[in-house]
């Protein structure tokens, strides 16, 4: 898939929908825009267990991902690390997980303002035993005043100290 998939995702709308893929590797899809651009791009994949979404940094278009992994039934698991930027509307991910059971989806932490409260990710994506965390480190840089971006700590980078902090002041998954 990476020799198919640049840098934009213009329309991959059902692209490898109802095939026998284990395992898509779009790392490098950096930004998904437009319209339905990834919807039902895995489409009833049964057998699709991993799917690597590590450099996806913005999302743009309504129901970009819609139904995305619709019945995609040995997946387990999905993360969004590099994730910074979601913008095109609340249907972003309309029934991205619908016919999935038992699916954990990660998002920076940065994101819980942004999309945290949407329907789609409250009621688990459409999917069944969903959890939806917002446990991992944000890869956008701190913007402070006057437009200085500030690095952040390197002991405050960890996962331990995000799960302590996550946990202390909010829930983080729905």
């Amino acid at each position: 898939l990476t020799s198919l998939i640049q840098t934009n995702a213009g329309s991959m709308n059902s692209a490898f929908a109802k095939t026998n893929i284990t395992s898509a590797d779009l790392s490098s899809l950096v930004f998904v825009v437009g319209n339905y651009s990834c919807a039902a791009i895995f489409n009833r994949c049964n057998n699709l267990s991993n799917v690597d979404l590590s450099t996806v940094s913005s999302i743009s278009g309504s129901s970009a991902f819609k139904e995305a992994f619709i019945y995609c039934t040995s997946l387990s698991s999905l993360s969004f690390p590099s994730l910074c930027t979601v913008s095109g509307g609340s249907s972003i991910f309309n029934l991205m997980l619908n016919g999935c059971n038992g699916v954990t989806v990660h998002f920076p932490s940065n994101l819980q303002a942004t999309i945290g409260n949407w329907s789609d990710v409250v009621n688990g994506f459409g999917g069944t035993n969903t959890t939806v965390l917002f446990d991992l480190v944000s890869s956008a840089p701190l913007t402070g005043a006057n437009n200085t971006v500030y690095k952040r700590h390197a002991k405050f980078d960890t996962a331990t100290s995000l799960a302590w902090w996550a946990n202390y002041n909010y829930t983080t998954h729905y």
